[in-house]
């Protein structure tokens, strides 16, 4: 496909690394052969909104690659400037707990434990 080839070289000419250029390649060529798209360059906004409101993701990282691979495909070769996903959530990751918070919490236990040669977190 012509049209990933192009994708990849203006990913090359923005300087992305590497494995972020692969990445967004295979994520717009599934995009492509996903929404069985003839002519690329056709490509519409509700197109992108559709194929992302129904996608199946294993991660909130993966949606969110999934959101910008498109979006840049939509600016850099559609020529869409203001390409609007709104309607697209980007998920958030999770909040872990503060880990100084659990020290704190539980340092004490761990300095009133006697016969340890050695103590580790």
């Amino acid at each position: 496909m012509k049209v990933l080839e192009k994708f990849e070289e203006r990913l090359r000419y923005k300087n992305y690394a590497d494995r972020s250029i692969k990445l967004y390649s295979s994520y717009l060529k599934l995009f492509l052969e996903g929404e069985r798209i003839k002519d690329p360059y056709q490509v519409r906004t509700k197109q992108i909104v559709s194929f992302l409101e129904k996608h199946p993701y294993t991660s909130s990282s993966q949606q969110n690659q999934y959101i910008g691979a498109l979006k840049l495909f939509a600016k850099h070769i559609l020529g869409k400037k203001d390409l609007h996903l709104s309607k697209i959530e980007r998920p958030r990751s999770e909040k872990k707990p503060d880990f100084c918070l659990f020290v704190w919490c539980c340092l004490p236990v761990w300095l009133s434990l006697t016969g340890c040669k050695y103590y580790t977190l």
